[in-house]
């Protein structure tokens, strides 16, 4: 595993997609009681904004340096890519907007952004499991991760088309 970026520091905190790619996410903390994550902390237990901003960094430098699935980034726009990436977690793992409440994901829905591409379910796992490895990378619990995993589990239906 690479290691953060230098001069970075993080540790490592939850959103409903709806139909037309709209996506919202819960506003108040709560303990599962079980010393895991509850359903509305997932952001908070990733690390917040500061947290995913290395985590989309590092997740994006190895998926391009991963044969597997680098070659549905090439000729992309990586910047771009980053920032609706760390829109999107945001959104998905419930985080709030600039205002502080639940955020909202203004990109293009899912499908429509993955048409075309012929993405299998081994390149969605191949990501999944890359986005996972690199929170667990920088302190994310293991009942966060099993949240984060769900919640991206959630959306193979919209991203998968081969």
């Amino acid at each position: 595993m690479a290691d953060p970026p230098a001069g970075t520091s993080a540790t490592l905190g939850s959103g409903t997609v709806r139909d037309g790619g709209e996506t919202a996410g819960a506003g108040a903390a709560r303990p599962d009681g079980e010393g895991g994550v509850g359903e509305d902390r997932l952001y908070d237990a990733v690390g917040g904004a500061a947290a995913l901003d290395v985590a989309v960094t590092i997740l994006y430098d190895r998926v391009v340096a991963d044969p597997a699935v680098a070659p549905w980034f090439d000729g992309i726009d990586l910047p771009s890519l980053r920032q609706h990436q760390r829109d999107f977690l945001t959104v998905v793992l419930g985080g709030p907007d600039a205002l502080g409440t639940a955020a909202r994901y203004r990109g293009r829905e899912l499908a429509r952004a993955h048409a075309g591409l012929a993405i299998d379910d081994a390149a969605f796992d191949r990501l999944r499991d890359h986005l996972l490895a690199t929170l667990e990378q920088l302190g994310t619990s293991p009942a966060a991760l099993a949240g984060v995993g769900d919640r991206i589990d959630a959306l193979r239906g919209e991203v998968v088309s081969a």
